[in-house]
């Protein structure tokens, strides 16, 4: 690739601008496929007290707005929020409230946005307490308009200790709503009751209209589990459940059984796997430590999720190099390349500042190129502090992908120390990507465009009609 054909990182933008010790992560993208221009980001706040934001931008993303947040009468502390836009244009935003000294979820809200993120509706609450890890996805496929919601359920006798859960076969539930949220079907069991320890549930409906579920099983970690001294030692796996019967019965695969745990981190917030369905494809991103330091990988369905090839590595950098790539989300064009935005610490001998990368395949997914997003590192040690974890830099970041272009967004701590543990949400758009697929294509998601525009470059967006999954 020429200098002119590589890829063009713009200057990074922004989403939070106040001043003070705020630590906000976990960002969640959403696009208006009848505005494309409408582009929604929420996240969750850590510090100096938890809680959730909002923002929404009406011309593609070149200036922003922080919406007032849909907190229910009576409720002091929303969190972890995600989003998505039906095809009429209505944004939902889910979340849950926390409660108690301990800040257990105490219930799940749901509230809507008739224009575009800037105003919501009063919040409905979905679920009852304990209702850990809820994410929301959209069919648009089989049933449009129908909302579904994945979460793991705990109880209080799991969450008694600090920092840790103590009761095994705690299980993975999905349930939909065909109403805009107002009221939802019995919840149904996701993961196999033979899995005692699973958690960071993703969805996402395939072409078909099938409920994808992509989760982890945890195997006998008790240490990370029950918050115990010491390191597990042991494998973990990756699994998709697949539901061709809205809910009705899952089947399962397993997508990896070599994941070798990076780190310890608190099993009621784990990181989310990475997922794409594009018809009958099926992309899972994860970053496990199999070759000694962190690496992103990905494996792919051609079947719908029902067989699994070997994962590809996918950040390009020397292999065992001691240096850290992690947290990936995925995202497909409809002229078939794949994209990986992930954080990587590649820049520093010494494995703690941090940028953002993003990856592209043009060959399927064998080989990938990877490019660096951020314009100015931070570090990995500014951030809430969690005991035995260190700083938390949330647990998904966002991507969206169409043309030669695509958006990442991401937790930054540039304007933080370890002492303010300040993380900020900035976006930039990469640009002059592959634009089409080298072999075989893969089928084209559908997806309409829009314009983002960040500082010194513009993006033709992917407006899809449901969440990004990742």
């Amino acid at each position: 690739m020429t200098a002119a054909e590589s890829p063009v990182p713009a200057t990074n933008v922004p989403l939070t601008v106040e001043a003070g010790i705020e630590a906000h992560n976990s960002p969640t993208v959403a696009v208006n496929s009848g505005n494309p221009a409408n582009i929604v980001v929420a996240e969750r706040i850590d510090r100096p007290a938890f809680s959730a934001a909002i923002h929404y931008s009406f011309d593609g993303g070149k200036s922003w707005s922080e919406a007032r947040f849909p907190v229910p009468p009576g409720e002091d502390r929303p969190f972890a929020p995600d989003l998505a836009f039906d095809e009429e244009g209505t944004l939902f935003v889910e979340f849950v409230t926390l409660e108690g000294p301990g800040n257990s979820p105490g219930a799940v809200w749901m509230a809507q946005s008739s224009d575009g993120g800037a105003t919501f509706s009063d919040p409905v609450r979905v679920l009852g307490p304990y209702a850990f890890q809820v994410r929301m996805t959209l069919d648009t496929a089989r049933d449009p308009g129908r909302l579904w919601i994945t979460w793991l359920q705990a109880s209080a006798d799991a969450v008694h200790c600090q920092n840790c859960f103590t009761e095994t076969g705690l299980p993975i539930l999905a349930a939909f709503s065909d109403d805009g949220g107002r009221t939802w079907s019995d919840a149904v069991r996701v993961n196999d009751r033979s899995r005692p320890r699973v958690g960071g549930p993703t969805a996402a409906i395939g072409g078909n209209g099938e409920l994808q579920v992509l989760y982890y099983d945890f195997r006998d970690d008790r240490v990370d589990w029950e918050n115990l001294e010491g390191s597990y030692q042991g494998k973990w796996q990756l699994i998709l459940a697949r539901s061709t019967d809205q809910g009705e019965s899952f089947s399962e695969t397993i997508v990896n059984d070599s994941i070798a745990p990076p780190d310890r981190f608190l099993p009621y917030i784990p990181s989310f796997p990475g997922l794409e369905v594009n018809e009958e494809v099926v992309y899972a991103v994860w970053h496990d430590a199999r070759n000694g330091d962190w690496d992103v990988f990905l494996a792919q369905s051609i079947n719908g999720g029902r067989t699994w090839e070997p994962p590809v590595r996918v950040n390009d950098d020397a292999i065992r190099n001691g240096k850290d790539q992690y947290l990936p989300d995925v995202d497909v064009t409809p002229g078939g390349r794949i994209d990986v935005l992930f954080y990587d610490r590649r820049g520093d001998p010494n494995n703690i500042m941090t940028d953002v990368y993003l990856a592209s395949s043009t060959d399927n997914g064998q080989t990938f190129s990877d490019v660096r997003v951020s314009d100015r590192s931070s570090s990995s040690r500014v951030g809430p502090e969690h005991i035995g974890v260190g700083a938390d830099f949330g647990s998904r970041l966002g991507l969206a992908s169409v043309g030669d272009r695509a958006l990442g967004v991401w937790t930054d701590s540039r304007n933080g120390t370890v002492a303010s543990a300040r993380q900020d949400i900035y976006a930039a758009v990469v640009t002059n990507l592959p634009s089409s697929q080298a072999g075989p294509a893969v089928p084209a998601i559908a997806l309409a465009a829009g314009l983002l525009v960040g500082t010194g470059a513009s993006l033709i967006l992917a407006a899809r009609t449901r969440r990004r999954s990742g």
